[in-house]
This record gives C-alpha cells, structure tokens and sequence, in this order.
C-alpha cells in the first residue's frame, strides 16, 4: 500500500543504480545484496525456479527491499516457501496490467514448474487518491473503482494463463488474492488517511475506513466467486479489530510491524495449505 514521497524518491534514485548492475550475484556487502534483491525483486531479472509466484504493493515489498522489517514475503519464504517475486512498494493493480507487467517475468523467471500465483495488489487502487472520496462521494467512487478493479483482476488471470500455458503448456495457475485487514486512522497524524477522516471523531474515522475496506473484501469474495482460478483470502480480524488493528501490531496506519505481518502472513499460509496440500517448495 501507499508509501510516503520520501520512499518514492528513494525508489526514483535506486533504479539509475540498478541499472548499472550485471548479475544477480550475492555478495557479503549488505549494500551489494540489497541491490541484488531489488534487481531480483523490482526489475524481475533473476531466474528462480519454483512452484509459487507473487506480484505485490509494499504489503510483500515493504521498503523498497530495505530490511526495515520483515513483510508477508519476507515472512512466506522463512516458513519455506520457494517464492519467485516481482514486487514494489506502492504498486496498483492498474500499475500492474498497463504497465509493469510483473507477472510476465515472474513466469519468465519460475519456469515452467510454476503453478501458484499469489496476488498482493488492491490496497492503493482503493485508497489511492482518497481525497476522491470526500469530493465526489463514497459510492460512486467505490463503485467506479470496484468496476475498474474487476475488469483488471480478470485480464491479470486471463492474460497470465494465456501466456503460462502459450509458454510452458500444462494446466493454468492458481491465483491466491488477499484483503487487507482494517488500517487504524487515528494512529499517527501523517496517515494517509487524513484526508478522508479530516474534522471526524476517531470513532466516526474508523467506521468510515471500516467500511471502505470491508466493501473491498466483499468485492473480492464476488471475484472469487466469478474467476475460477482466483481464490480470496480473508485477513480482517487478523490484526486486532474490528474496528481498527491493535497499535501494538502496526507499523503505522496502514501497514503492519514484524509481529504484525507475521501474524497476516501465517493466517495467509496457512489458507494456502488447504488447496495446496501444504506444499511450500
């Protein structure tokens, strides 16, 4: 979900830097394999074959591969998933189909034992530009965004597919999509959030954004409904609410801390083992 300006210009510096950068070698300089994971994991150079995928927002990429603390990828792969990852910190759906295309190098680099795709994307299409809301209305902006959304989830999976299978053959993936659990407004006065929740109480606040993301997994509970390959994941009540998450497991308004990702990334998991056999490698 959506970083701060300062994150996004640390983005726009790094990737000069990147570019510069031959191999996918690990080195013992942790400045070399912070480089080295984001080539691995942002540009999506590095062949890693495996049977899981994941496209993500800052939910499986927190900071730019910075180790400021561990997020539902860093997670993931420590509870022994094998993961082949394009993932950024701030990235949309929207992002993702018109233009990053991070799944094409995902199914490029895991090869063709590939059959899982997990799906951490959604968060900023729907919070992204809140200020939208205030000016225009919940519904109509909810609406509008849900439709957009809808028609970009089912070209994510139709396209994949076509593509895995025009590459590889073999069946099509499995698409493994999660909600975000409840953010908590009212936690710092730099969330994102303060232009939605301006001049209301913190009770008020937290209804609202209750709403707004409970509307978000509702939608894609429909999804899950509607795509044959495309299973949700509930993570509401994950973190401490309703309304809002505990304090104690979030990093800030939006996103979880340590404990906090690793308490949505086993409930994650732990879903996927039910279609998967608990497979992880």
């Amino acid at each position: 979900m959506k970083h701060s300006k300062i994150r996004g210009t640390l983005y726009s510096a790094l990737i000069p830097l990147l570019l510069t950068i031959l191999s996918c070698d690990r080195s013992n300089d942790p400045s070399d394999q912070l480089v080295a994971n984001l080539r691995c994991e942002i540009l999506t150079t590095c062949p890693s074959p495996s049977r899981f995928g994941m496209i993500g927002d800052s939910w499986t990429d927190f900071a730019f591969g910075l180790e400021l603390q561990k997020d539902m990828l860093d997670w993931l792969r420590l509870d022994g998933f094998r993961i082949t990852a394009s993932v950024v910190a701030g990235h949309t759906l929207r992002a993702e189909i018109e233009n990053k295309r991070g799944f094409i190098q995902v199914i490029d680099n895991a090869g063709p034992e590939l059959k899982y795709m997990f799906v951490s994307l959604g968060g900023n299409d729907m919070l992204g530009s809140i200020g939208e809301y205030e000016k225009n209305g919940l519904e109509p902006v909810l609406l509008a965004r849900q439709t957009s959304m809808e028609l970009r989830l089912k070209r994510l999976v139709q396209e994949a597919n076509f593509y895995k299978q025009q590459k590889y053959g073999g069946a099509p993936l499995t698409f493994f999509i999660h909600g975000y659990d409840y953010p908590n407004p009212n936690l710092e006065s730099s969330c994102v959030l303060d232009a939605l929740t301006e001049g209301a109480s913190q009770s008020e606040a937290a209804e609202l954004i209750r709403n707004i993301v409970n509307r978000h997994n509702d939608f894609l509970a429909r999804m899950d409904s509607e795509i044959a390959d495309l299973h949700y994941i509930d993570l509401r009540a994950t973190l401490g609410g309703p309304p809002v998450s505990n304090p104690g497991y979030m990093f800030d308004c939006i996103h979880p801390n340590d404990v906090g990702f690793r308490f949505v990334s086993n409930r994650f998991a732990l879903t996927v083992d039910q279609f998967t056999g608990g497979i992880r490698e």
